[in-house]
């Protein structure tokens, strides 16, 4: 079982998560809001839904996330000018900011993980890694 893939992936996560949340909980984010902001501060004036797609967060989450990011100041909503029914996702000043700050403390995180590896293993590591998310990816849409 510790040499299983999804043990090790599972385990990969939870302790880079544990990481990164506990860095982000210092500068006063939530676990969750600091990879929508680090999406948001690549792809700014995203809709929640595109939003959830790139962050691999299901809908109901995603609406509590926003909604607390609001009340934070963190984001703003605002009308989406193709599509009146729909509304993009906006980050603030202090969201910006705060988006710079978090994206700097998981790339530290990111360094301590990849420590020891080559620069070529990282990238082919993130290229395998890419290949697997597709494939789970594929495989989850054709269960719906």
């Amino acid at each position: 079982m510790l040499n299983d893939f999804h043990f090790l992936i599972m385990r990969c996560f939870n302790h880079s998560n544990r990481a990164v949340v506990t860095r982000t909980g210092k500068i006063a984010l939530l676990p969750g809001q600091s990879k929508i902001l680090e999406c948001l501060l690549e792809h700014n004036g995203l809709s929640p839904k595109e939003i959830g797609q790139f962050c691999a967060v299901d809908k109901s989450t995603m609406t509590s996330l926003l909604n607390k990011m609001e009340e934070q100041g963190l984001i703003a909503r605002k009308a989406d000018p193709k599509d009146r029914r729909g509304v993009q996702i906006w980050l603030t000043k202090i969201g910006a900011g705060r988006a710079e700050e978090a994206s700097s403390l998981c790339a530290e995180v990111d360094r301590l993980a990849l420590k020891n590896i080559s620069a070529s293993q990282q990238k082919q590591l993130c290229e395998l890694l890419q290949i697997v998310t597709e494939n789970l990816e594929r495989e989850n849409r054709s269960y719906k």
